[in-house]
């Protein structure tokens, strides 16, 4: 038997599920498995989630950072949005000393509305090939 537990969004927090695993043991037909430890950080995303909220006539823009843990260091190869109609995306790379990469991450939405988006990064990293991030749109008239 083989368990694989995701550990997406763990990062730098004590995982713990509980297994049920079903026997052909009349008198142990169910047996629970507890799974617990503690996930390493892996990168800082900050923010989080980009939130764009502003007036279709304005520039909104957000710049959102992201710092490989030094245990765990990668680079970020490709950068990508779900929609690339309504997000502008500018990778910045790290500049001297500071190993943090900045996306200046630009609304296109010229309809009032609101959405959402996935960024989804391409890393170098076998351990976490790619990282996503989360982005809201608010646009009013």
């Amino acid at each position: 038997m083989t368990i694989a537990v995701s550990t997406s969004g763990y990062g730098g927090k004590t995982l713990s599920k509980t297994i049920q695993v079903y026997t052909s043991d009349p008198e142990h037909k169910i047996i629970s498995l507890k799974v617990s430890g503690a996930v390493e950080k892996m990168v800082t995303i900050e923010p989080e989630t980009i939130r764009l909220t502003g007036k279709s006539n304005e520039e909104i823009t957000a710049v959102v950072k992201v710092l490989p843990m030094e245990k765990y260091p990668f680079t970020i190869k490709s950068i990508s949005a779900k929609n690339e109609k309504i997000l502008g995306l500018d990778l910045q790379p790290p500049e001297g000393d500071n190993p943090a990469w900045n996306i200046k991450v630009t609304n296109k939405q010229t309809q009032p509305g609101r959405y959402f988006d996935v960024i989804t990064l391409v890393t170098d990293s076998i351990i976490q090939p790619k990282i996503k991030i989360n982005v809201f749109g608010n646009i009013s008239e």
